[in-house]
């Protein structure tokens, strides 16, 4: 395993390029190398451009694959003409939607076959899952930073002052919230366990997304999964393998401020629905969305190559 922590004045010193993730390229293919490894795993796009120039400039047999391969937004004309070009070379492309595989296939015409879904998946902390409530009220919470639509959530609960609503976001995610009404509360930048000790003690999550093609959220949707909340979702294609409308969450249409109010007011006045859609939603991430269900898809292509 090689990560990208700085080491040495010059790393630190300049940052652009990243001269960390670029040595961390070479050394990983040359380990693999070393190793005469069956495969070299790259995670994330930008490093796994970094990794595909590095086999390259060594001559590196090594196959590479490159598992959570995730874009928040897809890169400008002339990186994109950069990964194609560096792509080419990468046996398979693992991401976390059916969307992400036809967008990233057709953006960097890479043949749809070497783009497999794998479902996001991890074992929530023990330490998160038995937390007492945040606060002495009834609330929702809403988490998270990448691809978020918190104007419309804001907008919604101006029609229900009589529920709170704690967001977790980033300092990015609200710049443009002026006016906040005054059941509506924002933290920015807590710590993994104070955030899921808020989202483990509301009543149930909202994840409102930015437009109806954002391939985010799924961190957020399997964690409330995992921790048996009822959530209400925005419809949007790259969420669609993970909620079910009416199944295992609610969804409403994107930017529709009424349409989200009705929602939350309806869950939050139903204790029996809440209970429903968050046990078929743990039900489907105990399934789905597990350290051993990424281990046992990761485990049978690797058999399969090492078998070829």
């Amino acid at each position: 395993f090689c990560d990208s922590t700085e080491k040495g004045w010059l790393e630190r010193l300049v940052t652009r390029p990243n001269l960390t993730r670029y040595r961390t390229a070479l050394r990983a293919v040359r380990l693999a190398e070393r190793a005469n490894a069956t495969l070299l795993v790259s995670h994330q796009p930008r490093v796994t451009m970094l990794t595909s120039f590095a086999r390259k400039a060594q001559q590196s047999t090594v196959p590479h694959i490159a598992f959570t391969f995730n874009f928040t937004e897809l890169p400008g004309r002339t990186q994109q003409r950069l990964m194609r070009w560096a792509f080419r070379d990468v046996e398979q492309f693992f991401a976390f939607s059916s969307y992400e595989c036809d967008l990233y296939s057709r953006t960097f015409s890479i043949p749809r076959d070497r783009f497999r879904m794998l479902h996001f998946g991890f074992d929530l902390p023990i330490a998160s899952t038995g937390v007492g409530r945040v606060r002495p009220e009834r609330y929702v919470s809403a988490v998270g930073g990448e691809g978020r639509d918190y104007d419309t959530l804001v907008d919604a609960m101006r029609y229900l002052p009589h529920i709170q609503l704690e967001i977790i976001a980033r300092p990015h995610n609200i710049q443009s919230l002026v006016e906040l009404p005054a059941n509506v509360t924002i933290r920015t930048n807590l710590g993994l366990l104070d955030t899921h000790a808020i989202m483990q003690s509301s009543e149930f999550t909202v994840l409102p997304l930015a437009h109806d093609r954002v391939p985010c959220g799924h961190v957020t949707i399997v964690t409330s999964m995992h921790m048996g909340k009822a959530q209400i979702v925005t419809d949007s294609a790259g969420v669609t393998d993970y909620v079910e409308d009416e199944k295992t969450a609610l969804l409403v249409r994107h930017g529709d401020s009424q349409d989200l109010a009705q929602k939350i007011e309806r869950l939050w006045n139903d204790s029996e629905e809440r209970t429903r859609l968050g046990g078929n939603g743990r039900k489907f991430a105990a399934e789905h969305c597990t350290n051993s269900s990424v281990a046992s898809v990761f485990a049978e292509y690797m058999t399969t190559r090492i078998q070829q």
